[in-house]
């Protein structure tokens, strides 16, 4: 994919990923647990809700990245809002958003396998970061900081 846009390389990443496995969900968020074993009690323990819930959760970051390589410009506005939603169930930390973006990319890497390249990876990171580049970090301090003179 000689001169593809990173909108291209993400969606055909994706593309390959989902010939060789039905769901990845399961597997990113078991990376993601394996470097955050401290992110696990943030999800539901009821199986039916967390696997509707992770597999929710996981499509809309999907979504952003690759309206973000789309340069969507509501992408920005909707990650702000997840942020803020998140805030309620205790998520100050934008490292949780990075490792879980992470864990995504690792799995895709590892299913793409001989075919990932360099491409597919800059495309990926390129995206996480503009996406943890838009949470209100200061913000999320603010928020963690009063929460914690309560509890």
């Amino acid at each position: 994919m000689e001169n593809a846009t990173d909108a291209e390389l993400m969606q055909r990443s994706l593309e390959i990923a989902a010939s060789r496995c039905d769901d990845i969900t399961p597997f990113v968020y078991a990376e993601f647990f394996k470097n955050r074993p401290d992110a696990v009690p943030y999800f539901s323990t009821d199986a039916t809700i967390n696997l509707i819930g992770r597999g929710r959760m996981l499509n809309f970051v999907l979504d952003l990245l690759l309206d973000s390589a789309a340069s969507q410009i509501y992408v920005a506005e909707n990650m702000e809002t997840s942020a803020f939603d998140h805030v309620s169930f205790g998520v100050f930390e934008p490292s949780l958003y990075t490792d879980f973006i992470s864990a995504l990319i690792t799995v895709l890497s590892e299913l793409v396998a001989d075919d990932w390249s360099d491409a597919f990876a800059n495309a990926w990171r390129a995206h996480c970061k503009a996406l943890v580049d838009c949470l209100p970090a200061k913000d999320l301090a603010e928020a963690a900081a009063k929460r914690h003179r309560f509890v």
